[in-house]
């Protein structure tokens, strides 16, 4: 193939080729960056939305974390309350000692405490169980009755199965603490 075209339509022809080939790539280049933007816009926009949602997530738990946390805190401020309002004996109108001194007071010959239980209830009725060994029923019954004439005891029950035996007596009494 010969070339018969003079040198200077070959230049001519050679810058026109290369402002082809310029405006094609410049053309390719910014389709590309377009694309690149709209694809960079969107994920901008959703990952801000994204982070918005988790911002709002976490905002959500903390508040509902800090309410669990001040309920269950007013709870156990409340347990401690009670706890310390009852070995301080509030409630009581005369401290546990003194009640626990006075059935020890009516002591009655051939009768043994052997143990003395304190329980208080959530209704803020305190109950002493106390259980021991009598050498007679009539030793028993006088001590069932001088706890039953001390104000001290609101009320003293005592279970049938404690008169079943005449001697050597095994008993168990509730004592309910006198609030007023």
């Amino acid at each position: 193939m010969i070339n018969l075209l003079p040198s200077e339509q070959k230049q001519l022809l050679w810058r026109d080729y290369h402002r082809r080939v310029l405006v094609v790539g410049g053309f390719l280049f910014s389709c590309l960056l377009f694309v690149a933007i709209v694809v960079l816009a969107t994920l901008y926009f959703s990952v801000g939305a994204s982070q918005q949602r988790a911002e709002n997530t976490l905002i959500k738990g903390r508040v509902e974390n800090t309410v669990a946390t001040a309920d269950q805190l007013e709870q156990e401020i409340k347990s401690f309350s009670q706890k310390l309002a009852l070995l301080n004996g509030s409630g009581i109108p005369t401290p546990i000692t003194a009640v626990i001194k006075s059935i020890l007071n009516h002591k009655i010959a051939g009768v043994v405490l052997n143990t003395i239980n304190y329980n208080k209830n959530l209704d803020e009725l305190v109950n002493i169980n106390v259980a021991g060994t009598a050498q007679t029923r009539s030793q028993f019954l006088a001590l069932v009755e001088a706890l039953r004439s001390d104000p001290t005891f609101k009320k003293v029950d005592s279970p049938v199965s404690n008169l079943i035996k005449e001697s050597q007596t095994d008993f168990s009494l509730s004592l309910e603490i006198n609030n007023e």
